[in-house]
């Protein structure tokens, strides 16, 4: 059974891309009502709470790290949100989300890393963010945000053509 996945790339109309504090504040609830997994992740200014290449954080838990690093940019990583039922050690059962070299983003339909996440956000080599979910109203809440964000399936299907 193949579930639908919403993606956008915000790549412009922000001083930095990858400021997980403004993407996180600009998606409203979505952020604290989440669990997450921090992988394969870079930033600028190392947040004291972080000492392992994956780092599990409830919502509740993020937006506190995050409220104390604005303006810092998060040159790679990906925050797989789950709902809260899903736990640290059910989310460690699988491989590890990664951003350099994922060809699931570049594809239609765009997918997910992790099979039990319901969004992915993706900080990608300060270059810009991607967000991947199931739930068409997290797409909806993060285009509203970013305006200058662009509909993923519609960028591939661009490139698919040239």
């Amino acid at each position: 059974m193949h579930v639908m996945v919403y993606g956008a790339i915000l790549d412009k109309g922000q001083p930095h891309f990858t400021d997980m504090h403004v993407i996180m504040r600009g998606l409203g609830s979505i952020g604290p009502h989440h669990n997450w997994l921090i992988t394969d992740w870079t930033c600028y200014a190392y947040p004291p709470e972080m000492q392992n290449d994956s780092e599990w954080k409830t919502g509740p838990e993020l937006m506190e790290m995050l409220n104390h690093l604005p303006g810092v940019q998060w040159v790679w990583g990906v925050f797989s949100g789950f709902e809260p039922q899903v736990t640290r050690e059910q989310a460690l059962q699988y491989p590890m989300p990664y951003a350099d070299g994922n060809p699931g983003f570049w594809t239609n339909p765009p997918t997910l890393q992790h099979p039990l996440a319901s969004v992915e956000i993706v900080a990608f080599d300060s270059a810009f963010v991607l967000l991947l979910s199931r739930e068409r109203e997290v797409y909806e809440a993060f285009r509203a945000a970013f305006p200058p964000s662009k509909d993923l399936f519609e960028m591939n299907a661009s490139y698919d053509r040239v």
